[in-house]
């Protein structure tokens, strides 16, 4: 990791609009900050990937969650049920969370992880941990899996992890 190194990255969602971020190196890990039409997020990314803190805002909502040993917490220090173990968060609006446990696992081609997962759907209500499954198929393919609903996918990446195409969802449309 070079601190200063910038990444910009556009994604054209099927049904929703665009959704572009801006991943920053910083000399303690990530910055990341991202718009998917009215929804603005933040992420603060530790080294390998593993996320800190995050801040959402809908234009009607906000939520700031921060991630401690015992889980996650709400800004007002309520902590979210079964969050402890759930390291990497799954935001809504955006495939880039799905990078970060693609980039933080480094799975080998075909091994698979089952994970906890703190998923925030947008439009917001709880953010809840879910099961989430990725499966390492061929070099740059992943099959991810919610095992909460019973979503799949196969996930695209590029050679630095981010998500390229997410069929039915979103495609990348932009990198720096």
């Amino acid at each position: 990791m070079m601190p200063g190194l910038v990444h910009n990255l556009s994604w054209d969602w099927a049904e929703e609009g665009i959704d572009r971020a801006e991943i920053a190196a910083q000399a303690d890990g990530w910055h990341i900050s991202g718009t998917h039409d009215s929804t603005d997020y933040t992420l603060q990314l530790g080294p390998n990937f593993i996320a800190r803190q995050i801040t959402i805002d809908t234009g009607t909502e906000k939520l700031a969650l921060s991630r401690s040993a015992s889980g996650w917490h709400h800004a007002n220090g309520d902590l979210i049920a079964n969050s402890r173990d759930a390291i990497d968060p799954d935001i809504g609006c955006t495939a880039l969370t799905n990078t970060l446990p693609i980039r933080r696992l480094g799975l080998d081609v075909g091994a698979q992880a089952t994970l906890p997962v703190l998923y925030i759907p947008i439009p917001m209500t709880t953010p809840h941990v879910v099961q989430q499954r990725y499966t390492r198929q061929e070099e740059q393919i992943y099959l991810y899996e919610n095992l909460h609903s019973g979503f799949q996918a196969l996930l695209t990446v590029d050679n630095d992890g981010w998500v390229t195409d997410y069929p039915g969802v979103c495609k990348m449309i932009h990198t720096l």
